[in-house]
């Protein structure tokens, strides 16, 4: 069933920047010596598709080095994977689908020592157009490879653009394309961002703000207790892998060991919970309900929630993922980063994951902590 919320349009679209003069009204950077127009660019083509925290890793990693190198960061679109997206295309790929770079800030600082700059993300970092892009690369510019090492001191010190990206095709049909999975641990980028600490807190964008309150309101309007809690239940994918140890995540995930972390988290029957999963069967859960007596409720009853996957390839049984009435959106990961917000708009102790989650804090009941452990489950 869908609650009866009202139905909100998620329409606010990414801010793309597509000329230079756009770049160049946008830009005040402190990092950036004054007057002088140098950008950096991490050319994410050669990337190797990865979800949403990997790429998040991986800006990162490549924020450090741009401002670092006393650079304004030109962005494009990460390659997220479509594997997290049911194989399927999505229109929110750019960060700042993601992110406010007007609302998110920024701290560089030399390891043990000064702060270099510090301020708005948006005053350093653009999200630019492919085709700006393409003109910058068509341009005189400054190049390194992903795997050339730190940028040489005589090729920083030219003003304009400096592009980090693959390498050139060797010959022959063996030779492999260069790639990139973790920007950290490349050699130049590891060494050279290891004499920084930087600090970035990343705001969420209009369109997950926007998102959140209604399903919070709902939960508040639910529960009898006035406590409102989350729970990640990470199944789809982890009770299938090895690596995951798959039968203690099932044990983990199951409705009476749920309920038996909330209770320790302090969570009593009654209160309304919100269930993120990538298991969209609402009915796995319902015991949660009918045995336990909790208040729950997930994605699917929630129709502006609910719209965001009603283009995907059906991933329940409920009526309103058969394909005969599909719509046209496919965005598990705004999904995903709205779900987040969710469980961020809740008590630290009533946020419960499956396994600690470094990006935000949360209780110390997790639903695999009694499963891990020397004789257990070693992840």
């Amino acid at each position: 069933f869908l609650l009866a919320t009202t139905l909100i349009k998620l329409c606010w679209t990414a801010t793309i920047v597509d000329d230079e003069a756009g770049v160049r009204r946008q830009l005040n950077c402190s990092c950036v010596k004054s007057g002088h127009e140098r950008y950096y660019h991490f050319d994410t083509r050669g990337e190797i598709d990865a979800g949403f925290n990997h790429q998040n890793s991986n800006l990162r990693a490549v924020l450090t080095e741009g401002l670092g190198l006393g650079r304004a960061v030109l962005l494009r679109a990460p390659s997220l994977t479509l594997k997290h997206n049911y194989d399927q295309k999505f229109s929110y790929d750019r960060w700042s689908d993601y992110a406010s770079f007007e609302k998110s800030t920024f701290r560089l600082s030399k390891r043990g020592s000064h702060i270099i700059c510090e301020g708005v993300l948006a005053d350093c970092v653009v999200d630019v157009s492919d085709g700006l892009m393409n003109a910058f690369r068509s341009k005189p510019h400054q190049f390194v490879t992903y795997q050339s090492g730190p940028v040489p001191a005589d090729i920083n010190e030219s003003n304009g653009v400096l592009i980090r990206g693959p390498g050139p095709r060797g010959p022959g049909p063996k030779h492999q394309r260069d790639r990139v999975s973790l920007a950290r641990k490349l050699p130049g980028i590891n060494s050279f961002n290891s004499q920084f600490h930087f600090i970035l807190n990343l705001r969420p964008s209009r369109t997950i703000v926007d998102a959140v309150p209604p399903v919070i309101d709902r939960l508040h309007a639910q529960s009898s207790t006035g406590r409102i809690a989350v729970v990640h239940a990470r199944r789809g994918d982890k009770i299938k892998s090895e690596h995951y140890c798959p039968k203690e995540m099932l044990r983990a995930t199951a409705p009476a060991h749920i309920a038996k972390v909330l209770a320790q988290a302090g969570v009593p029957k009654g209160s309304a919970v919100y269930i993120m999963s990538n298991d969209h069967n609402f009915n796995h859960f319902m015991p949660l309900r009918k045995t336990y007596g909790y208040h729950i409720s997930m994605s699917d009853q929630y129709n502006h929630l609910t719209a965001l996957l009603s283009g995907c390839i059906p991933h329940s049984s409920s009526p309103q993922h058969d394909t005969a009435g599909r719509g046209t959106q496919c965005e598990n990961y705004l999904l995903f980063a709205i779900e987040n917000e969710i469980m961020r708009s809740v008590p630290r102790e009533y946020r419960i994951p499956t396994l600690p989650k470094k990006d935000l804090p949360h209780s110390r009941h997790f639903l695999m902590k009694e499963f891990l452990g020397p004789g257990q489950c070693q992840l």
